[in-house]
């Protein structure tokens, strides 16, 4: 479990390496809401790491699953537990 910054203070929240090496990243937002631009860090992340990123996840407090991408996810935080 890590978290990522770069060099011009983009940040994702938890970075999970996989046994296998994958990556997964998530980022956590306490509002409904969910736009491509809460995206924007962890599309960062999967830029410089390449393949190794399996993919992404924003947790919300909404109540659906949202694909943004190929690999990018709008999370539900109450997924977690059901």
């Amino acid at each position: 479990l890590y978290h990522y910054r770069t060099s011009s203070q983009q940040e994702v929240d938890f970075v999970l390496e996989l046994h296998n090496g994958q990556i997964i990243g998530i980022e956590v937002k306490s509002t409904s809401r969910i736009s491509s631009r809460d995206f924007r860090n962890l599309q960062t992340l999967e830029n410089n790491i390449g393949e190794k990123f399996k993919y992404g996840f924003v947790l919300n407090t909404g109540n659906r699953v949202v694909q943004f991408g190929s690999r990018l996810y709008s999370l539900p935080l109450a997924s977690l537990w059901s």
